[in-house]
C-alpha cells in the first residue's frame, strides 16, 4: 500500500478524484435543469387544457417589457372576438408543413374595445409571388370569434449572421414574429402577444391558411444528459480503482518473485 502514497500518486488520486467530482456534478446540474424543464412543461400544459379567457383581458395592462408576467402567460388558452383586417397582414418566412416549406399568415384581429391582437392563423405554401392579403386563405369577413392560446412574440436576433427584419419601412414578409416591429405598421394599441388561432367561428370557406399544430411539449434531454455524466463519473471511478487493483498485483508479484539475499 505504501507505493500508493507517494507524492505522485497522491497527485493522481486527487485528480481523478476532482475529475469524478466534477462530473457528478455535472449530472446533479442536469438533473435540476430536468426538473425546472419538467415544471415549465407541466404549467404550459395546464395553461393549454384550461378554460378559455378573452384575450384582452388576460393581458390587461401588460406591456412587452413585461417579459416575466408574459412568460407565465405562455399557451394560455384564449377567446378573441373581433373582425379581421386582411389588408394588414403578414407573412413569416420558413414555416413548414407536412415537410413541405412555406409562410404563416399573421392577420390583425380589431377588437371590440379598440385594441388589435395578432393572430399566427395558419400555415400557406410557398410561392415566389405570393404577398398578403393572402387571396385563397382569406378569413370570414364580419365579427368572428377566435379560439387558440397565446404566444410570445419573438425579438429580433442579434446574431453576426442572424435573419433580422428591416427596421425601418413597412413589411409584407417577415423572418421573426416580432410584436415591437410590427406593432409600428399596424397602429393603435397592439396586445403584447400573438394568438395562436386553433378553430374560429364562424369557419373560413377555405381550406387555406392550415392551422399550425400546438408545438410538442417535453422537458428535453436534460435527464438523459444527467444520466450520462453520472455513468461518465461511474466508469471512471471504476476504471481508476481497476488500474490500482492490478497495479498493488503487479507489485506483490514482483516482490514474490523478488531473488532472497544469503549472507
Amino acid at each position: 500500500m505504501r507505493q500508493l502514497l507517494t507524492p505522485r500518486m497522491v497527485a493522481l488520486h486527487v485528480l481523478v478524484l476532482v475529475v469524478v467530482l466534477v462530473l457528478g456534478s455535472l449530472g446533479v446540474w442536469q438533473l435540476d435543469r430536468s426538473g425546472q424543464a419538467q415544471e415549465r412543461v407541466t404549467a404550459q400544459t395546464t395553461r393549454l387544457e384550461a378554460e378559455p379567457a378573452p384575450a384582452d383581458d388576460i393581458l390587461a395592462g401588460l406591456s412587452l417589457d413585461d417579459t416575466e408576467a408574459l412568460a407565465e402567460l405562455e399557451f394560455r388558452r384564449v377567446v378573441a372576438s373581433g373582425t379581421w383586417r386582411p389588408a394588414d397582414e403578414v407573412l413569416q418566412r420558413g414555416r413548414s408543413h407536412a415537410g413541405q416549406t412555406g409562410f404563416h399568415v399573421l392577420t390583425p384581429l380589431d377588437l371590440a374595445d379598440g385594441s388589435t391582437v395578432i393572430v399566427r392563423r395558419g400555415w400557406v405554401p410557398f410561392d415566389n409571388d405570393l404577398r398578403p392579403p393572402v387571396t385563397d386563405a382569406a378569413p370570414p369577413a364580419g365579427p368572428v370569434v377566435v379560439d387558440g392560446y397565446l404566444e410570445r412574440s419573438i425579438p429580433q436576433p442579434t446574431g453576426l449572421v442572424a435573419q433580422r427584419d428591416p427596421a425601418d419601412g413597412e413589411l409584407d414578409i417577415v423572418f421573426n414574429a416580432d410584436l415591437s416591429r410590427l406593432g409600428v405598421q399596424f397602429g393603435g394599441e397592439v396586445l403584447p402577444m400573438l394568438v395562436h388561432l386553433d378553430q374560429q367561428v364562424p369557419t373560413p370557406v377555405s381550406e387555406l391558411p392550415i392551422p399550425a399544430p400546438r408545438p410538442e411539449l417535453d422537458a428535453g434531454p436534460h435527464l438523459n444528459y444527467a444520466i450520462q455524466w453520472f455513468l461518465f463519473a461511474l466508469i471512471g471511478s471504476g476504471m481508476y480503482a481497476l488500474w490500482l487493483r492490478r497495479r498493488l498485483q503487479g507489485d506483490e508479484r514482483a516482490v514474490s518473485h523478488a531473488p532472497v539475499s544469503r549472507s
